[in-house]
């Protein structure tokens, strides 16, 4: 039989099949890896740049000529996938032409549908994806962005969470290079103490109280310190920054850090100072002072008396400069020396090698007419603003051996904004030298400093700025600060014109204790505006990764929903069967039926615990949970468990705390506690042993400590495997048996759950020798009140004849769920009424006498009116018992949002679907007396 003769008996075989198949599914064969289209499912295709007619066979062409030349290798490529395995579904992502003649993305999933005589038909649905793709591409782009702008930045980023102590470092760029090239951990426990061990000795002090002021609820903290890098040998230089962040609501939104490494900048600096110091005490004596700058190759006259034809040039070529000087020289012997050491090139060069400082000592006639000598000396530096390599030349009068003070002007007008002198016993401030636009106060007039306190008070553009401001409003306060802490710096702000300057204050006493103190202001705006960018963009970036994890909550909620309402037609029809009169081998099936089915809901259950708590909305509800409890709750779940693997069970509770009860969360408590006892007995071998031990002890206050250990002798652990223990989908090699198969999300959930309930885990284990867990909870307790407990366990199971005879409204749109409620319910003897919209029950309900119906099961998702809508309708009623009924929600969507939306709405419980016919049962004698 010819192709398009087989195409066409398939095409048959799928006509009636395709009425119930969406028009994005489409259905074809391949040929030499191309697709030929033969049907698609009811309704449009519900892709603007696509049509059907495009799609099909008898274009002649297939559908692979439509793509993309460079991705047509792709879906032949999943064609071989798909035909090596006939099980696989393949997923591609390709570039297709579409009929507006531009470029488009489409996602086109397929598998293998049947094969008739030889023929096989692949079946597929076709989806739009440009708008996740451009999406997709701006998210790199920004990534990229970010990414580029901490690499220029040399900048390190992290989070800090006060509460509980850690740091966290960003998981991309920069922060991932240097993170990896020192082997640093992503997180760090026990912040900053852990740290502590890896800081100078010197800089402790510094270390610690930039997070005690973020932890004593500081907006801001910053400060320097020398820190050791994990196989260094010399520390670094770090300058790090914290800022709270908040919302526009002014909500806490967590500590942001960044820290740069700026052992270069400090290099600089030292020189730079000691540069200072010389002058400062050379220049009481200079004879001669230049200023010169080496890469640009000018210089100036700076200080002392100079020769006559120098005082005429504003302006010299430094070269030029060092003849004139050299004519002073008196001995020709000398004088030659002198061109060796003083020439541009060479001071160039030296400052290469590394060569500072050069001097030359130097007999010459002055005024006098009498012979003296003089020292010249000249300072190299780079300027830390421009780069520049700079120069600062002076000649001391050796013949008194005295010391010149200060040759300030052209460094402190390049480095500074001001250099001013606090006398700590007069109070008062004097400028020692500032730049030309600073016209508060005059040079060298001592002023009071409270005066100067006030004008700065005066220029702040917002008061917060000046939160540290306080701690040197006062000369006392400084005095005190630099007697304990030693020098220290602070920032505040100015507006200057409409335009914010950030500048930082520098305190130090100049020369001893209680003497004049130095102070030194430097304009950080350039700084201060990176961090406020920073800051923005990192609110930016969590703003945007808020959207897309809401985005993915929604996407789960759906997923949910979508994936447990066909669930509960498995199930719930399985249940019904099963009390049928049944075959053995028809039991046997539909008890293979019921426990895969069970175990495709825990894998829906697994991925929707992980996803809440990855997203913080993982809820804890703590009440009273006695222990007897609990013990019931375990022996329920493991001794039926073990029993079915031929394992012995043993419940230990040693050193328990006589007349207390601790607070939990018993859902989360029995979850953790469920799928460790489960985890044990499916990795230990039949005749094995598993222990399950729970010990107590006092704490402080009502506190007590609970420690439960899961112990078993099977398969054990590597350490290998132990160290990526609590990773998403990780599992031991030796988990391929079915019994041992799962998501591997188990243990990761629990790590989170044990995390939220400030709880620790620890493992020991070993190969062939067994696993114990450990878990260690410090929680509240109350008085044991036994006439409570007494009276709970006497109650015994209730009597389903009071039921008997009574109305239950069920709003529900799938037929089978409806199905399997009304035989659930009518076998316990009620009248139940079904209808399928939300708007149908609540004109049945508004139609019946007063308390007619006993209760109300309301599905979420309904056509007209969903589960919500209609209750609040129904509360809003003008009737009696419109809010005293109880309405039941039956849902898949189980995230706490959307049980507070259920809450809100005047709902009384829930149902999660797949329902539970026991569950159901308890509900119906818990909400009608």
């Amino acid at each position: 039989m010819r192709i398009e003769e087989k195409a066409k008996d398939a095409s048959k075989s799928l006509k009636s099949f395709l009425r119930y198949v969406p028009g994005n599914f489409v259905f074809g064969f391949f040929q030499d890896g191309v697709f030929f289209p033969l049907s698609f499912g009811k309704g449009p295709l519900s892709i603007p740049y696509l049509t059907k007619r495009s799609l099909l066979a008898k274009s002649g062409a297939g559908f692979n000529n439509l793509l993309l030349k460079e991705d047509r290798a792709i879906l032949k490529q999943a064609y071989n996938d798909v035909f090596n395995d006939p099980q696989k579904t393949e997923d591609v992502e390709v570039r297709i032409q579409g009929s507006n003649g531009e470029h488009h993305w489409i996602y086109f999933s397929f598998h293998r549908v049947f094969e008739k005589r030889g023929f096989v038909v692949y079946g597929g649905h076709i989806s739009d994806i440009d708008a996740r793709k451009k999406k997709e591409e701006e998210a790199v782009k920004i990534k990229q962005m970010y990414d580029e702008a901490a690499e220029l930045g040399k900048m390190v980023i992290w989070n800090y969470y006060p509460d509980k102590h850690l740091f966290q470092l960003f998981e991309t760029g920069y922060t991932e290079k240097i993170r990896i090239k020192f082997h640093l951990p992503r997180c760090v426990e026990n912040a900053p103490l852990s740290i502590l061990p890896s800081i100078q000795k010197e800089d402790q002090d510094i270390f610690l109280n930039i997070f005690k002021a973020i932890d004593s609820g500081a907006e801001h903290a910053e400060g320097e310190f020398r820190f050791l890098f994990p196989n260094s040998s010399q520390p670094e230089w770090e300058r790090v920054n914290m800022k709270r962040i908040y919302d526009e609501k002014k909500h806490f939104l967590g500590v942001n850090c960044w820290s740069q490494n700026i052992t270069e900048n400090k290099v600089a600096e030292e020189r730079y100072k000691d540069a200072l110091n010389e002058l400062d005490k050379a220049y009481p004596n200079s004879l001669g002072s230049f200023r010169l700058n080496l890469s640009k190759d000018i210089c100036w006259p700076s200080k002392g008396p100079l020769r006559p034809n120098l005082l005429t040039l504003k302006v010299l070529k430094i070269d030029d400069l060092f003849l004139e000087l050299s004519k002073i020289i008196t001995d020709e012997e000398i004088r030659k020396e002198y061109f060796r050491k003083f020439s541009r090139k060479k001071l160039l060069n030296d400052f290469k090698k590394g060569i500072t400082q050069i001097s030359l000592k130097y007999p010459t006639i002055r005024a006098d007419g009498l012979l003296h000598y003089s020292n010249g000396m000249l300072f190299l530096l780079r300027n830390p603003n421009s780069g520049d390599i700079e120069g600062i030349t002076y000649a001391l009068d050796i013949d008194e051996e005295r010391k010149t003070s200060l040759v300030l002007d052209g460094i402190v007008a390049n480095g500074f904004d001001y250099v001013g002198l606090i006398e700590p016993s007069k109070g008062t401030f004097e400028f020692f030298a500032k730049k030309d636009w600073i016209t508060y106060a005059p040079i060298g007039k001592p002023i009071p400093y409270e005066d100067c306190c006030q004008y700065i008070r005066q220029q702040s553009a917002n008061p917060l700025e000046l939160m540290n401001f306080k701690d040197v409003e006062t000369v006392p306060a400084i005095v005190n600060a630099l007697n304990t802490h030693g020098p220290f710096s602070l920032s505040y702000t100015q507006n200057r014109q409409g335009t914010i300057h950030c500048y930082q204050l520098h305190y130090s006493w100049l020369s001893k204790n209680d003497g004049p103190i130095l102070l030194i202001r430097s304009d950080i705006t350039e700084a201060y505006l990176k961090d406020q960018k920073q800051i923005a963009d990192l609110k930016a970036a969590k703003d945007e990764a808020d959207r897309a994890n809401q985005a993915k909550t929604e996407f789960l909620s759906r997923m949910s929903h979508d994936i447990r309402t066909p669930l509960n037609g498995i199930i719930g029809m399985t249940f019904l069967t099963e009390e049928m009169n049944l075959a053995p081998e028809v039991r046997d099936n539909l008890e293979k039926i019921d426990t895969s089915s069970k175990f495709l809901l825990s894998l829906v259950n697994d991925i929707l615990d992980m996803a809440k708590a990855e997203s913080g909305h993982l809820n804890l509800h703590p009440e009273p949970y006695p222990l007897g409890e609990f013990e019931r709750y375990i022996r329920a779940i493991a001794e039926p468990l073990c029993l079915s693997r031929y394992q012995t069970f043993k419940f230990n509770a040693s050193a328990l705390i006589p007349g207390r009860i601790p607070y939990f969360d018993k859902l989360r408590l029995n979850q953790i506690m469920f799928n460790l006892i489960s985890n044990a007995s499916k990795y230990t071998p039949p005749h094995g042993e598993i222990t399950f031990i729970i010990s107590e002890k006092v704490c402080e206050g009502d506190d007590i400590a609970l420690q439960f250990e899961v112990k078993d002798n099977g398969i054990g652990m590597s350490q290998e495997f132990i160290s990526h223990l609590y990773e998403p989908f990780h599992q031991a090699s030796g988990s391929d048996r079915a019994e041992m198969r799962g998501t591997g999300l188990g243990l990761p959930i629990i790590k989170k759950l044990v995390d939220a309930m400030d709880g620790t885990i620890n493992v020991q284990s070993e190969l062939g020798k067994g696993t114990t867990f450990i878990i260690c909870f410090k929680v509240p307790s109350c008085v044991k009140d036994i006439a409570k407990e007494d009276k709970n366990q006497s109650i015994k199971i209730e009597d389903f004849a009071r039921l008997k005879g009574k109305h239950v409204l069920v709003c529900e749109d799938n037929p089978i769920n409806q199905e399997i409620v009304r035989q659930i319910i009518t076998e316990r003897g009620l009248n139940v009424t079904i209808v399928k919209d939300g708007a149908d029950g609540l004109g049945i309900f508004e139609r019946s006498s007063h308390g007619y119906y006993s209760l109300i099961l309301m599905d979420i998702r309904m056509p007209k009116i969903g589960g919500i809508e209609a209750t609040e309708k129904i509360r809003l009623l003008p009737r009696s018992d419109a809010n005293s009924v109880p309405i039941i929600a039956m849902t898949a969507d189980v995230f706490s949002e959307d049980i507070a939306k259920f809450k809100n709405a005047g709902m009384n419980g829930y149902l999660t679907k797949p329902i539970e016919p026991e569950k159901l049962f308890q509900i119906l004698l818990s909400n009608i007396s």
